[in-house]
């Protein structure tokens, strides 16, 4: 069994959301990290090189999901969304 994990950046404004999910991830030895909206979603996946997968919420206040999709396929569109 290999040691290498998929590193995940969850994005929801739902806290509780976001935090059950994180564990269940983590349970099952994924490497996750998480956001509470997409600006802060933008800066996680521009500055962090090592991440696999994004799990986006579409609804959110101020900037929506489909923002945030464009934005991250701009600058990292190997990511998978």
């Amino acid at each position: 069994m290999s040691d290498i994990r998929a590193k995940v950046l969850l994005v929801d404004d739902d806290d509780d959301f976001r935090h059950v999910l994180g564990e269940r991830l983590r349970h099952h030895r994924f490497d996750v990290s998480d956001a509470a909206d997409g600006a802060e979603a933008v800066r996680a996946v521009r500055g962090d090189r090592d991440l696999d997968v994004v799990v986006l919420d579409l609804r959110m206040p101020g900037t929506d999901g489909e923002q945030v999709l464009r934005e991250i396929k701009t600058h990292r569109p190997e990511v998978q969304v």
